[in-house]
């Protein structure tokens, strides 16, 4: 008891620096203290650990990692492993009486790993959308029941069909209810005119008479216009479709992206290209230079770019790689050379409509998979799904100062016959950082989002005050100062963060009320930060209507975020 009135008392000791008066830690954590730096940001990278034959490695230790940031190596900080145990008969110790924490435990994996199924129509061509469904259905029947998985549409925007649930049959429910969409913007078929133009060249040309000459010259200038128009007008909403599902894959990654843990977009598409090539239409003339067009490698790469920043890994499965063999697959990517009349101009159609290219580039970029040739959908998924079961979350400091640029990244493990899946790089942002806007829509959403967060430790005590009002709580709260942010200021440690402790009720709303700790250390308290935590108290009288309570902290900088989850239960009201 002593022991914790003097722990107490320290605690307290601290928060007189703070611009408000939280209270002690609920209680010791029995652990060595992490690293800590100040003023440097971690950063964090989930791997993927396979071995030879596909399967999930489980039991690679931090030892066995190196990890080089532009090819220098880095001392890791961080290494956690994310993916589902081999025996899951281990579980964390049970926690006292109203004590909580958001700390890994043991059987968390399916909270921090998800799966984000995209079935694009507008990229897939509708003949193709009708066997994604029927395998998106029969995939759902194979998926294990803890699979988090939620589904999305994307035709002119992106809709969401099912939040993540692991609800198979609900999903399957919504797949069936959707129905088979026409492409927003309809691309002209360049193989079926030339084929339809050569035909009737072919019976002119067999007239063999002067003014039957005459014509086939005046009908093929036409026809190699017209079918040269229409491989620019193609060029033309290929390209707006690319900018288009890149805002939206996009702005998926920044959803997901306070989920800790792996975050994978299984994206099931007819693909999209690196480059729209134009031709002219002159009715001599030939296609234009290569150059000639728009190049769209650098905006995927830099959207690949940011995905990978938010910790979201692509797998591509090329839709038509369900309903043709590999072989005939290769051919529509890759066809061979043309002999015809519009051969030229077939060659840049087939050119505009490769997507093998961008596909790989993109799945490289963001550590996932590209999946293709293949007749069964789950083939691919269970790929994404056994690389969540061997995926470790690894993070380190740099010692430079940022410079704003990207940096490519390079991780080994000391392990015959393992391969790692892992991104590219990431963009080491320039300093000094500046706080990032939250607006209502956010905070609230942050409130609701089934998937908490351990960006930033949190461990809790709250439980009902005896004296007081009935239902009235007292909670005691033990933030974690490592995953924060700290400066310096004229020689004291500085970091601001932002308390909600929102509550939650049976109508689905939520109410929540903010705080905001600036914390100002000298080197003493400092270290007692760094080894006690900072900590928070808040005591107030929930309304009856109260379901259940989220506490989540928000770094004021970074953005990262802390959640906590309490239940209300009988004695608590």
């Amino acid at each position: 008891m002593k022991r914790q009135e003097l722990r107490i008392l320290t605690l307290l000791a601290l928060l007189c620096l703070c611009s408000i008066a939280p209270a002690a830690s609920p209680g010791a954590q029995n652990q060595a203290p992490p690293s800590f730096r100040v003023t440097a940001r971690l950063v964090e990278l989930t791997v993927v650990a396979i071995d030879k034959s596909g399967n999930p490695v489980r039991d690679l230790k931090k030892e066995e990692f190196a990890v080089f940031d532009n090819g220098k190596p880095r001392t890791l900080s961080l290494c956690r492993f994310e993916g589902t145990p081999v025996s899951r008969a281990a579980k964390a110790p049970a926690l006292p009486p109203f004590v909580f924490t958001n700390r890994m435990a043991a059987t968390a994996a399916e909270e921090r790993n998800i799966t984000a199924l995209v079935l694009d129509s507008a990229n897939t061509d509708p003949r193709d959308q009708m066997f994604v469904k029927a395998h998106t259905s029969r995939l759902l029947r194979a998926l294990a029941p803890q699979t988090r998985v939620a589904i999305y549409h994307l035709g002119r925007e992106l809709t969401i069909i099912h939040d993540f649930t692991d609800d198979m049959a609900a999903l399957r429910a919504n797949i069936e209810k959707l129905s088979t969409s026409v492409q927003t913007q309809h691309v002209n078929d360049i193989e079926q005119a030339a084929r339809d133009a050569e035909e009737i060249l072919d019976q002119i040309e067999a007239r063999k008479t002067p003014y039957a000459t005459s014509v086939f010259r005046s009908v093929q200038a036409q026809d190699k216009a017209a079918i040269a128009g229409d491989v620019n007008a193609n060029a033309v909403i290929q390209g707006n479709r690319v900018e288009e599902t890149l805002a939206a894959l996009e702005g998926l990654g920044r959803h997901l992206a306070a989920v800790p843990g792996r975050k994978s977009i299984v994206w099931i598409s007819g693909g999209i290209s690196l480059f729209s090539q134009r031709v002219s239409t002159t009715p001599d003339g030939m296609p234009s230079s290569p150059m000639d067009g728009d190049n769209m490698e650098g905006a995927i790469r830099r959207t690949s770019q940011r995905m990978a920043q938010l910790g979201v890994a692509l797998y591509a499965v090329d839709a038509r790689g369900l309903t043709s063999s590999a072989e005939t697959l290769a051919q529509k990517q890759y066809p061979p050379l043309l002999a015809g009349r519009f051969s030229e101009i077939e060659r840049a159609a087939a050119a505009n409509a490769e997507s093998r290219a961008a596909f790989s580039l993109m799945t490289s970029v963001t550590g996932g998979r590209f999946i293709f040739g293949t007749n069964d959908l789950s083939d691919g998924v269970n790929k994404v799904t056994g690389d969540l079961h061997g995926s470790y979350s690894l993070g380190f400091y740099p010692t430079e100062e940022p410079d704003g640029k990207w940096h490519t990244l390079k991780v080994t493990v000391n392990r015959p016959d393992v391969r790692l899946l892992c991104k590219e790089g990431y963009l080491f942002d320039q300093s000094p950082m500046k706080a990032q806007v939250w607006d209502a829509d956010e905070q609230r959403r942050a409130m609701l989002e089934p998937f908490g967060s351990d960006s930033i430790r949190l461990t809790a005590r709250c439980a009902p005050v005896e004296g007081a009002e009935p239902g009235t709580l007292l909670l005691t709260l033990q933030i974690e100062s490592e995953d924060l942010l700290w400066r310096e200021e004229s020689g004291r440690m500085v970091s601001g963060l932002d308390v909600y402790v929102a509550e939650k009720t049976a109508d689905g709303q939520v109410r929540f009320q903010q705080s905001r700790i600036n914390a100002k250390f000298l080197p003493p308290q400092m270290e007692t930060a760094r080894s006690q935590g900072l900590p928070f108290r808040r005591q107030w009288k929930p309304g009856a209507d109260t379901l259940g309570i989220r506490v989540l902290v928000r770094d004021a900088v970074t953005g990262r975020t802390g959640t906590l989850d309490i239940r209300m239960s009988r004695s608590s009201k």
